[in-house]
């Protein structure tokens, strides 16, 4: 389909229906069209797949943690660095097994309560960490966390715009 004012092609999805008459069901009064702008869906699926690439081909590891500090996706890199599958990690929270117990035992409350409120020293810069792999050995790491607000809503939304 094409819009009216611009020009542009646009992906609809059309559903067709016959509307007739309840006492009269033996012909139609009217067709309805319905049709539905699919290019929102487009592009979000192409967002999808340019950040998809993105995480699996970075040669660092990427982690990233919801708001309760619940693990939501663990990269290639962070597999091979951590010693752990994404599989045993998703859906674990990030400071029970990315972080040592000991001197840095400061880090795993940093962590939750800049996430909880969205600010504070940890966020928008690098910071050193002691972290853990599977196997228990503790290594130096760099931590950098930012705030990502992501919307389902891709078009009209405030925040996304």
């Amino acid at each position: 389909m094409r819009h009216f004012g611009t020009g542009r092609e646009i992906d609809v999805r059309i559903t067709a229906a016959l509307v007739s008459h309840p006492r009269h069901a033996d012909r139609p009064l009217h067709l309805i069209l319905l049709h539905d702008d699919l290019s929102h869906r487009k592009r979000a699926e192409e967002l999808e797949v340019l950040n998809s690439a993105i995480l699996h081909s970075s040669l660092d590891p990427i982690i990233t943690v919801n708001q309760e500090g619940v693990i939501t996706e663990f990269n290639p890199a962070a597999e091979r660095t951590f010693g752990r599958m994404r599989s045993e990690v998703v859906g674990e929270k990030s400071e029970e097994i990315l972080f040592s117990e000991g001197p840095d035992e400061g880090a795993k409350d940093r962590v939750e309560r800049h996430l909880s409120v969205g600010q504070g020293s940890l966020l928008g810069r690098r910071t050193e960490i002691t972290a853990v792999r599977a196997n228990g050995e503790q290594f130096p790491a760099e931590m950098a966390m930012s705030i990502s607000r992501s919307c389902s809503r891709i078009n009209g939304c405030v925040t996304c715009a």
